[in-house]
């Protein structure tokens, strides 16, 4: 299961749909479907452009993330702290050195705020 999902999300991501598509339209278009190829080309375009200079992905990530509501109060007693990780730019770290974080560091800082408040589960 695990391997479907990650094959699944390898080949659904907006690059290789298009990708997929635009081998689709070249192979339509060597076949003589002048039609298809131009109707796959333009549908890999949009797509294309959709993902690349709009806000297509943050207006969907949004309805995603709105699903489950922000909690209005934390809970008063905590069993345990776990932070995700992700929040670390790898790349910057190998050739430069330090600490670069990105656009997930709020967790780093949430978690802070946990151990804070909860000094007995920060441990």
């Amino acid at each position: 299961m695990f391997l479907t999902s990650k094959l699944f999300w390898l080949l659904a991501q907006p690059l290789s749909l298009v990708f997929i598509l635009l081998v689709f339209s070249f192979l339509f278009a060597a076949a003589g479907f002048r039609r298809l190829y131009r109707f796959l080309s333009g549908l890999a375009a949009t797509l294309l452009f959709l993902t690349l200079f709009t806000s297509t992905g943050a207006v969907l990530l949004q309805g995603l993330e709105n699903r489950i509501p922000r909690p209005a109060s934390l809970p008063a007693d905590l069993s345990c702290i776990i932070i995700l990780g992700g929040a670390f730019e790898n790349e910057v770290i190998a050739k430069r050195g330090g600490i670069e974080l990105n656009q997930a560091a709020d967790r780093f800082v949430e978690g802070l705020k946990l151990a804070q408040s909860h000094p007995a589960r920060a441990s």
